[in-house]
């Protein structure tokens, strides 16, 4: 075969490739877009593979895309991480049981693994119709009436420190992180759920750290009143870091959130979740310190500065945004009072709660705070 022949052989299998990528990524987009609803029995099993701003219209929480709805903001507490996703719950959501309880319309706008800087960047575009053709825009008059915000103790801050300090983005860059990818992709949602069944099977695989906790000398024990349960290190109220680094940490945070009020004039809302370390406060406490991928490092802190720590955050948030006219929802007592009748934590995955603690979660809210519902 002479080169030239080898040469318009190579182009046209590659052009062929590229036409049936295109129309794959057709197909795949409109497919998603109609299909992928828990009402219409989407296997829940793929969700993990699918782009996070797809993932939103998944649940069945009432979403009308009329201004009634009630936008919940937030990471995989929002997302509905937990024993109860994995076990094809239902109802497995915070949206689940406000929709149940409040009968309120609800649209989640959360993303495992994301913060809250990254997921208001995100809600804005989506709303704006920035992230076509993933996901349809609203008319302003459709805007979400209410919004909640959720921060999650247990790495809401961390995320400050491993963006800014540890990867040594701007604030800008660190705020826009997600958005910048998804919109690069937002055309081949096929790219995304590659790599996402690429990175799936690496970490099944390629994770040594996976088991780690079985080391006795690395395990907390919990307990109800009625039984306590042994689990790995849990997630905790950043003791690595001093209150000085938490205030900045706080300052940079709220600089965003103050930032999309600004921007939102609706009702703002903001749903403090505490830890696991905080809500069952163990004598000693394990947790992850590591901030790299990867990093399973491991450290020691005593209940009472983790509480500490606990009450030091809240406190300042509780300033920052009373100075501001946001609600400030601190379920922190309520679900710790709880937590002492009734496991609210997965069996399997102790850093989420299971649907007793996001049932509760959704009762103080509604109960509690009607005027952020």
């Amino acid at each position: 075969m002479s080169f030239s022949s080898l040469s318009k052989n190579i182009f046209g299998f590659t052009i062929s490739l590229l036409i049936y990528f295109l129309i794959l990524n057709i197909f795949s987009i409109f497919f998603l877009r109609n299909f992928l609803y828990q009402k219409k029995s989407f296997p829940r099993q793929l969700l993990r593979i699918i782009p996070s701003t797809l993932r939103w219209q998944y649940p069945d929480i009432g979403t009308s895309y009329k201004s009634s709805d009630l936008a919940l903001i937030g990471d995989s507490y929002v997302e509905g991480a937990g024993d109860s996703f994995t076990s094809n719950d239902y109802k497995y959501t915070i949206g689940h049981f406000i929709n149940k309880y409040s009968k309120n319309p609800v649209v989640a706008f959360g993303s495992g693994g994301s913060s809250l800087p990254e997921q208001l960047q995100l809600f804005k575009a989506s709303i704006k119709g920035e992230l076509w053709p993933l996901r349809d825009g609203r008319d302003p008059i459709d805007y979400p009436s209410k919004v909640i915000l959720f921060f999650y103790e247990g790495n809401d801050i961390l995320a400050y420190f491993k963006y800014r300090k540890v990867l040594n983005l701007s604030k800008e860059e660190y705020e826009n992180i997600r958005l910048k990818k998804i919109k690069n992709e937002k055309y081949f949602p096929v790219f995304s759920i590659f790599r996402n069944i690429f990175y799936s099977i690496s970490k099944k695989f390629f994770n040594k750290n996976n088991y780690r906790f079985k080391n006795s000398e690395e395990t907390n024990e919990i307990c109800t009143k009625q039984q306590c349960f042994t689990t790995g290190p849990l997630q905790a109220a950043a003791p690595n870091y001093t209150n000085e680094e938490i205030l900045e940490a706080l300052n940079s945070k709220f600089a965003s959130i103050l930032s999309f009020k600004d921007f939102y004039n609706k009702k703002i809302c903001l749903a403090y979740i505490p830890s696991p370390a905080t809500i069952y406060s163990p004598d000693g406490i394990y947790y992850y310190s590591g901030l790299k991928s990867g990093d399973h490092s491991i450290n020691f802190a005593s209940s009472e500065r983790n509480l500490n720590r606990s009450k030091f955050i809240r406190s300042n948030i509780s300033r920052i945004l009373q100075n501001n006219n946001i609600e400030f929802a601190d379920l922190s007592d309520e679900i710790i009072s709880f937590s002492k009748k009734q496991f609210i934590l997965g069996n399997k995955d102790t850093n989420h709660f299971n649907s007793a603690g996001y049932k509760k979660i959704a009762q103080i809210l509604v109960e509690r705070y009607p005027e952020c519902i």
